[in-house]
Formats: C-alpha cells, sequence, structure tokens
C-alpha cells in the first residue's frame, strides 16, 4: 500500500546488490527498481513539531536517527540510518488517515496544593 504520511524516504532493509539510494522517513514506495522490492513505514509527527524539527537541522537529524532506530528494533530489520532526504515540495500522498491518541488517564487520588 502507498503511505499516506509525510516527509521521510527509504528505510529499506539493507540486502546485496548495488546501493540503495538517499533517501528518508517515511517513504514512498513505486513499482520496484531494479526488480527489488520495498517496505514502507509511516511516520506521523505533529505539524508543529515537524516545523520545530525543520528550523534546527541537528534536531532533525537526531530524531530521523531515533525514529529509523526505533523502526529497525520493532521490526528486525537493518535500516540505513544516513543519507536521507527531507521532501520539500511534498508534505504527503493521498489523505492523511485520522489518528488517534490515546489519553492517559487521571489517577484516581489526587495531591491538592495548599
Amino acid at each position: 500500500p502507498t503511505p499516506s504520511s509525510t516527509e521521510v524516504r527509504d528505510p529499506s532493509p539493507k540486502t546485496p546488490g548495488p546501493p540503495d539510494p538517499p533517501g528518508t522517513l517515511p517513504q514512498t514506495c513505486s513499482d520496484p527498481a531494479g526488480g527489488r522490492g520495498c517496505t514502507a513505514y509511516d511516520v506521523v509527527v505533529n505539524s508543529g513539531f515537524f516545523r520545530t524539527l525543520q528550523a534546527d537541522p541537528l534536531y532533525l537529524e537526531f530524531f530521523l536517527t531515533v525514529a529509523l532506530e526505533g523502526l529497525s528494533d520493532k521490526y528486525g530489520v537493518e535500516l540505513e540510518l544516513t543519507g536521507w532526504r527531507v521532501l520539500r515540495n511534498r508534505r504527503c500522498l493521498g489523505s492523511i488517515a485520522a489518528q488517534n491518541i490515546r489519553a492517559r488517564p487521571q489517577p484516581r487520588i489526587q495531591e491538592l496544593p495548599g
């Protein structure tokens, strides 16, 4: 399936053969290139937080490294942690699916100030 979220491309597992082109996360997969398939991972980032990332290249690199390592650990694949590229002219492909954010339950007993 084509990912519907934003900004980064090519966290594909490393396989023998020619080096993969640089990219960022999540990726968009079109027809397999060179006869190889690929896997796409969607990462949803709040737009305000993404603007913060764009303002500081070092923070963006840190965030993407953490995201790629998290995907690597979660799915048990080896991902290239360098060579990513942030897409500039397109924030998403298709429509972005609604996301449910879990609210943390409030404790039943709370300490009151005073």
